[in-house]
């Protein structure tokens, strides 16, 4: 049978339609072999590669209310950033047991980009908080996570559905669930001489790396390299408040209903 592969988008709150998504190949028996997240998809990856049952990560998402939330905010006068984020891998350790890459029930991948050269890095060991914590990092609101001599950023400025992630990771077969728009932004190159600097840029720096983001070259998300898409409608610019039950409902819905059209295809393609 064929390897099944998983790349989850990024997309913020939105990505919690994810979660929907697995709900559906879990009760329709879909294998999933490999996992690739960028950003929201890199959280929702880590917790299924974990183990958690997809009903288990929608509690852990409800789970963060307000005052929760505003435990995550360890602010910072660096320079770089308004958010530290050790609080944030603090909370993912504890959620996945302080687990490593080599620990996890499926193989995980998480996507992040290095804010210097505008590459892209792919987060396969060592500590699964640390991957995560870099494939979220939102430049400006987030210091960049320091990473073997990187400074790492979120990973859907350069691979917003890593499609060909997975397919590096073995995966035969790649089912792209997605709730980024068809083009995405890639991050553009910044030629550094002398090596990477010690310190990670200043928040002024990057504004302007983001502001080349915004003008840079539109170019394929990577979603049409997928054997199938599932897209989720009515989530484009959802709000989520911490610990909304409803909304966070809504968005897994989404999830489950496009998943469910796919299952047809899935099946015939895979031959189950």
């Amino acid at each position: 049978m064929k390897k099944v592969g998983l790349a989850l988008s990024s997309g913020g709150a939105k990505g919690i339609a994810h979660i929907g998504v697995l709900a559906v190949l879990e009760r329709e028996g879909i294998p999933v072999d490999f996992i690739a997240g960028t950003s929201m998809g890199a959280l929702i990856g880590a917790f299924y590669a974990a183990g958690r049952t997809a009903k288990e990560i929608e509690e852990v998402i409800v789970g963060v209310n307000r005052k929760q939330m505003r435990s995550f905010f360890d602010f910072t006068l660096s320079g770089q950033g308004i958010i530290r984020g050790q609080r944030v891998i603090e909370w993912l350790k504890y959620s996945i047991n302080n687990a490593d890459f080599s620990d996890l029930r499926i193989p995980l991948a998480c996507v992040a980009a290095d804010i210097h050269s505008g590459e892209k890095v792919v987060i396969e060991d060592g500590p699964v908080a640390e991957g995560v914590r870099a494939s979220i990092s939102i430049p400006v609101l987030y210091m960049p996570f320091s990473w073997r001599g990187r400074h790492l950023v979120d990973g859907g400025l350069v691979d917003p559905v890593p499609v060909d992630v997975v397919r590096e990771m073995g995966a035969d077969y790649v089912i792209a669930a997605t709730v980024t728009p068809d083009k995405g932004k890639q991050l553009p190159r910044e030629i550094v001489t002398g090596g990477i600097p010690k310190k990670p840029p200043g928040i002024f720096r990057m504004w302007r790396l983001l502001r080349k983001v915004r003008r840079g070259e539109v170019t394929d998300t990577g979603a049409v390299r997928a054997d199938i898409v599932i897209a989720p409608l009515g989530v484009r610019g959802m709000r989520l408040r911490p610990g909304d039950r409803r909304r966070v409902a809504e968005l897994v819905s989404a999830g489950e209903q496009a998943a469910v059209k796919a299952i047809p295809v899935i099946r015939s393609e895979l031959g189950i």
